[in-house]
């Protein structure tokens, strides 16, 4: 990903997202083409709040640096213009 005008993993290009939005759109996969590399621990912190211990709730965040790959392009696809029967 050096690249940022046109940035490619393994050969294949990237788009960076935050999340498949929108009624019409579906994605779809085999889970066991997708790769996942952890590049740290996970850190976990519990939350101090002072409302937490009234409304009978903890807080708990947890971070930690990975990157994902797909294996096989052709194992996943994305949907555009899906109906739902509508």
């Amino acid at each position: 990903l050096q690249d940022l005008e046109s940035p490619k993993l393994n050969g294949f290009p990237v788009l960076a997202t935050e999340s498949m939005y929108g009624k019409g759109h579906i994605g779809f996969g085999l889970a066991s083409q997708l790769w996942y590399g952890e590049a740290s621990a996970m850190e976990t912190t519990v939350g101090e709040a002072s409302g937490d211990f009234e409304s009978d709730q903890m807080t708990l965040r947890a971070v930690w640096n990975g990157d994902w790959a797909l294996r096989h392009r052709e194992s996943f696809a994305f949907l555009t213009g899906v109906t739902y029967g509508d």
